[in-house]
C-alpha cells in the first residue's frame, strides 16, 4: 500500500479537531452577523476585519479539506490523490459556491463606483446572505468534532448531540 504524504492530516487528529472547532465558531459568527449585516448601512471596522478573517478561514478550509484523510467505510484513506478525488466529488464545488460570493462582496463593496448605486449595495448584501448555506456543513462539522474527541459516547449519543446542536442553530433563526 502506498505511503501517504507527510502533510496529510488525520481526520481525527488534534490539528483537524482544532480546525473543525474553529469552523464551528466561524459558522456561529456567520449565523449571527449575516442577518445583522443586511440591515447595517455601513459596517464598523471591527465587523469588516472579522469578515476578512472569516472569509480567509473558509477559503483556507478548502485547502485543509484537500489535505485531510477520510474513512471509506472502515478503511482510513490517507493518499493525497484519493483525498483530492473524494473532496472534488463531494464538497469542493459547494465550498467554492459559498466562498466566492463573500469575496465578490468584500472586493466590490468598497469600490467607490459601485457603492454609489444603492441597488448594487443591496444586491451585494443579499449575495452575502448566501454564506448561510454553510449551515449545510453543520452536521458534518459537528460529526467530525465529536469523532475527533474520541469520547466514550456511543454513536447514538453523538447523533443525539448533533441533532440537538443543529436544532439549536436553526432555532436561532
Amino acid at each position: 500500500q502506498p505511503q501517504s504524504c507527510w502533510f496529510i492530516l488525520h481526520p481525527q487528529g488534534d490539528v483537524r479537531l482544532s480546525w473543525d472547532i474553529s469552523g464551528l465558531f466561524m459558522l456561529g459568527y456567520d449565523c449571527v452577523m449575516t442577518p445583522l449585516q443586511l440591515i447595517m448601512e455601513k459596517e464598523p471596522l471591527g465587523v469588516f476585519v472579522c469578515g476578512w478573517i472569516v472569509n480567509c478561514f473558509w477559503t483556507l478550509d478548502i485547502g485543509a479539506s484537500l489535505i485531510t484523510g477520510f474513512y471509506r467505510e472502515t478503511h482510513l484513506e490517507m493518499r493525497w490523490r484519493n483525498i483530492i478525488q473524494f473532496y472534488m466529488t463531494r464538497w469542493f464545488f459547494f465550498d467554492v459556491l459559498v466562498v466566492l460570493p463573500d469575496w465578490i462582496t468584500l472586493f466590490f463593496q468598497y469600490d467607490e463606483n459601485l457603492e454609489d448605486g444603492l441597488s448594487t449595495l443591496r444586491v451585494l448584501k443579499v449575495i452575502r446572505f448566501l454564506r448561510l448555506m454553510r449551515l449545510v456543513k453543520l452536521k458534518r462539522l459537528i460529526g467530525d468534532v465529536l469523532e475527533g474527541m474520541n469520547s466514550d459516547f456511543s454513536r447514538a449519543q453523538r447523533a443525539l448531540a448533533s441533532v440537538r446542536l443543529s436544532a439549536l442553530m436553526i432555532m436561532i433563526f
